[in-house]
């Protein structure tokens, strides 16, 4: 699946045909209403995470500034676009504390590396990495050498992150979370995987060992609690609101 999401730089689009079977809605969506919302919602959360005229960061900390307006127009999502967003939309500057970034994705990262037997060998090789010496030195060399390697890599980013959002049907992947609470849990999967991606890859050079990490992974995310339990574990960390994950992601 990997594979085909690199083959090109093209962005994930979609193409409507009919389905042989029946496929199970979110549970949000009870009714056409619902629908209506969870379908403008999404088109919106794509062109985002798509505009690739700003750095992914920002795109993300984009959708968190939309949720936050849409908290406030509860009923009236079905009938608004991107239009209705264009002030949260233009570029801004913001302020990134990467060392408390770094002290939350390793307590994030170990965390995993003691639980989940299907990503131990990838978590456990990133945390030696960044343990080897001055973890914010070790975070720019390992971020510009795969950088390097992979002159798209925020491209590949992108396309795990959107891979990712369509198959949770974000923002509605939890019932019981709202608007918000769907976007901190995305930014704590994108710290996850950031952070032991570039660890993982420091010592890496090929297409093929990027791949095999990205995927065990999102297996994880994917088929495990691991949205609500990095929700949770933000929480913890009083790092739900926008203004305090712009500092880490």
């Amino acid at each position: 699946m990997l594979e085909l999401l690199f083959a090109d730089d093209n962005p994930i689009t979609f193409e409507e045909i009919p389905l042989s079977f029946k496929y199970p809605l979110n549970l949000k969506i009870k009714n056409e209403e619902e629908k209506r919302r969870y379908e403008n919602l999404r088109s919106i959360c794509d062109k985002v995470i798509t505009n690739r005229t700003l750095p992914l960061k920002k795109r993300l900390l984009i959708l968190g500034k939309i949720f936050r307006n849409l908290e406030n127009l509860k009923g009236k999502e079905a009938e608004l676009n991107m239009e209705d967003f264009s002030e949260a939309c233009q570029d801004f500057s913001f302020f990134e504390d990467l060392p408390l970034s770094l002290s939350i994705q390793k307590k994030l990262v170990q965390l995993y590396a003691e639980r989940s037997g299907s990503i131990r060998e990838y978590a456990v090789e990133a945390l030696r990495y960044f343990k080897s010496g001055e973890e914010t030195t070790r975070y720019l060399e390992a971020s510009a050498r795969l950088e390097k390697l992979f002159p798209n890599l925020e491209i590949m980013f992108e396309k795990l992150l959107h891979n990712y959002m369509i198959y949770m049907q974000f923002p509605f992947s939890d019932p019981s979370h709202s608007l918000l609470d769907e976007f901190a849990s995305l930014c704590g999967v994108y710290l996850f995987v950031n952070n032991v991606i570039l660890g993982y890859m420091a010592e890496k050079d090929t297409l093929a060992d990027f791949i095999d990490v990205a995927a065990a992974l999102f297996r994880l995310i994917n088929h495990s609690n691991f949205p609500n339990e990095v929700y949770a574990f933000l929480k913890m960390e009083y790092l739900t609101g926008i203004a305090d994950l712009e500092k880490v992601i």
